[in-house]
């Protein structure tokens, strides 16, 4: 799985300071055309094709000077062959006849850091499921082993979501176990019930080898 990362900058300076549509041309799809009468909705509508074809998910945020406006995308755990990473996986966009266009190629990013410790996090007590961010194939089975602080390994199967993600079901756990008075737990997933073969746990451009859970209580203040 990789991490890309990309901008695009729509200057409307010295074009049509209206535009009533835009089109994109998606390189990385022999073909694929997407049209909106906003920016925002041809590009959602690319973002849909591109995470079906190489999945992951893709955020982006817009920052707007004056008639320019920058959209920077992320793009995390996009599954792309071999044979496809470092071509141009490029979006092309037009508006208003071609009156004005901007494009750019996603870019690698091989950065990601090893962290030696392990995250930690903190969940509300008593849920019935906890969903993990991981990073991990998508669709693939995993254990997760999760050790009490008594040393006991509490295990289940998972399977990785369309993000990469894994749910925790609690409802295999004994009554109590995700709470604060059960103590913090390590988490860990492996590619096997032997729990051999560690797999990292990914979050944004950092690596963890474990996670360390803690649960507390919170109160409905809703009237």
């Amino acid at each position: 799985m990789a991490t890309y990362t990309g901008t695009l900058i729509v200057d409307l300076n010295g074009n049509n300071p209206n535009p009533t549509s835009y089109l994109i041309i998606g390189q990385f799809e022999q073909g694929a055309n997407y049209f909106g009468t906003t920016i925002i909705e041809a590009i959602d509508l690319a973002i849909i094709d591109l995470i079906a074809v190489w999945n992951g998910s893709i955020t982006y945020t817009i920052t707007s000077v004056g008639a320019v406006d920058t959209y920077s995308f992320t793009w995390i755990n996009a599954i792309v062959p071999d044979n496809v990473v470092g071509n141009p996986l490029a979006l092309i966009i037009y508006w208003d006849n071609s009156l004005g266009q901007s494009s750019f190629c996603w870019i690698e990013d091989v950065t990601n850091t090893l962290c030696e410790d392990c995250e930690e996090l903190t969940f509300s007590a008593c849920e019935t499921s906890y969903t993990i961010v991981a990073g991990l194939e998508i669709g693939t089975t995993y254990t997760i082993g999760i050790t009490d602080r008594n040393g006991k390994v509490w295990k289940q199967d998972v399977v990785a979501d369309g993000s990469g993600d894994v749910t925790v079901d609690t409802t295999g756990f004994p009554r109590g176990f995700f709470t604060p008075e059960s103590g913090p737990k390590q988490l860990q997933v492996w590619t096997n019930a032997d729990l051999t073969g560690a797999e990292l746990i990914t979050v944004g451009s950092i690596e963890y080898t474990c996670l360390v859970l803690s649960f507390q209580y919170v109160t409905d203040t809703t009237v």
